[in-house]
This record gives structure tokens, sequence and C-alpha cells, in this order.
């Protein structure tokens, strides 16, 4: 397997970027594939130290996951591990990265409330994996059809949820952008697990709230569209997302990481330099061009 991935963080209206995002492959002993982690999160508004807490969640969910994948892995070489195992590697991960954000809030007044939205995701075999907390989103386009496989962790989505709020009026409600769980949080952290299945040609999607508190599914899904007919490429894609979200007059930062894992001929996985990158992290920069392997 190789992999086709694209990204892209825009400070938008904002001074700051709060976004973080990060991708990694992890080398599985098991006949030779490959697994694929991504995590993107968003820096809490309204508090000190936003970006600290989403480059520290970024960074701990991916060095935890490859550590942990990697000798689960290697332990059971004949067979891939379970999606049981898989979800509580991913559950202590995301309770490792929360427990980071809250040490390093204790060590420094200056960042005593920051925390931060995280959404992650792991593809293993023909199986993608997915964590989150907060408002940032992970998707699915598949077959035709873009899939949100996340559910927002926020005070207007509970109203939804209790039929008290029509979702076309979510956006202007006062408590908007409260939301109910974060990495950070000092009490009951619990993140949210799913999985689904992966078909070939799937594309997935995360995106901070800069995105998808702007633009519809219908929108984004037009967008993947395109892009799995070949009418736009991975990084193309990025680009078009993020100007939608500005012309929809989006005002915070806008990120989103694109991936497409794709099989290839055996002894093309590498890169033209020869060595495959593990891992990369973007962090703080007003706009970042997409990539391809």
């Amino acid at each position: 397997m190789t992999l086709r991935f694209s990204h892209r963080i825009i400070a938008g209206p904002r001074d700051n970027i709060e976004d973080n995002l990060g991708l990694a492959r992890i080398s599985l002993p098991i006949h030779n594939q490959t697994a694929t982690v991504a995590v993107i999160a968003d820096g809490v508004r309204g508090e000190e130290g936003g970006e600290v807490a989403s480059a520290m969640a970024v960074k701990t969910l991916i060095a935890g996951i490859v550590t942990s994948l990697s000798a689960l892995a290697g332990a059971f070489e004949a067979a891939l591990p379970t999606p049981e195992e898989i979800d509580t590697l991913l559950a202590h991960a995301m309770t490792a990265a929360n427990r980071a954000v809250l040490g390093q809030a204790a060590a420094d007044p200056h960042l005593k409330h920051m925390a931060t939205t995280a959404v992650c995701v792991l593809a293993v075999g023909d199986t993608l994996h997915v964590a989150w907390v907060g408002d940032s989103r992970a998707y699915l386009y598949t077959q035709g059809e873009l899939r949100r496989l996340t559910r927002d962790h926020t005070e207007t989505q509970r109203l939804i949820d209790a039929g008290c709020l029509d979702p076309a009026r979510a956006l202007w409600h006062p408590r908007a952008h409260r939301i109910t769980r974060c990495v950070g949080q000092t009490e009951g952290f619990q993140p949210d697990l799913t999985t689904h299945r992966l078909s070939p040609g799937d594309i997935v999607l995360l995106a901070t709230d800069g995105l998808t508190d702007v633009l519809g599914d219908h929108k984004i899904g037009q967008i993947l569209h395109m892009t799995a007919d070949d009418r736009l490429s991975m990084d193309e894609a990025a680009r078009q997302l993020v100007k939608a979200a500005l012309l929809a007059c989006t005002s915070d930062n806008t990120s989103v990481l694109l991936f497409e894992p794709i099989p290839v001929a055996p002894g093309l996985e590498r890169t033209r330099t020869g060595a495959f990158p593990p891992a990369f992290f973007r962090t703080r920069q007003p706009h970042e061009e997409g990539a391809k392997l």
C-alpha cells in the first residue's frame, strides 16, 4: 500500500492559529502491511495556550499509537490486531494525550485552562478506527456517498439530540461553540469510538469547525466526489475546501487533512528519496501546501 494525502491549514480572519494536524505510517510485520494514523486538533477558543494544547495532543496521540500498534503487531505476527485491541489502544492514547495536556497546564499558570478538540483515525487493513472528543470531525467518502463518522460533543448537539433545537439554527445559538468534551478535561474524560469498513478508492477527511461551521455535508461531498472521479487532485481538493470556507465567511482557523489508501505494485512503497517519511506534523503555519507520497 502507498498513500495519497494532502493537508491545508489557514488562519482565516484570525491573528493566530490554534489548529494542528499530523499523519504517520506504521509498518506492520504482517504480510508487509502498513497502517495509517491521522490526527487533527483545534485549541479551545478563548483559552490561552490553545495552540500548545492542540500541538501536544497531535504529537502525543501519534507517538502513542505508533509505539503501541507496532508493539501489538510485533507480538502477534500471524494476524492483525483485533478491532477490540485497536479500540483499547486508541482509548489509551486519547487518555494519555489528556493527561499530557493537563500536566502541562498544571506546570504553567499561563496555560492552566488550555484544552483542545481532537479527532484521530487509524486505518488498519480494510478497517478505519475513529476516536474523538469535541467538534473536530472525521468523514468518509465511499461509493459516491459522504458519511460523517463523528458526532459533535457540543451543547448545541445535545439540544438537537433532545429535540430542543432545529439543526438549521444551531450555528446561531448562544452556545454554538461550547464543547462538552475536550483533551484537557479534568473530570470524566471519555473519547467516543467507532469503526467503519474501507473500500478501494475511499477518501478520509478530517476537518476543524472552521470548515464544518460554514460548509454543509453536501458541498463537502461535491468536492470529494470530484476527487474520487480524478477531476481534482488531492491537493486541489484541500485547496478547494478551505477556499470554499473562506468564501462562506468562516470566522475561525480552517484545517483539513485528506488521505486515500491505494494499492500499488510491490517495491513501490518508497518515496523518490528511497525512504518513507514516518510522520509529519503541521503547526501554527499560515497555510500549508498539500503533499503526495
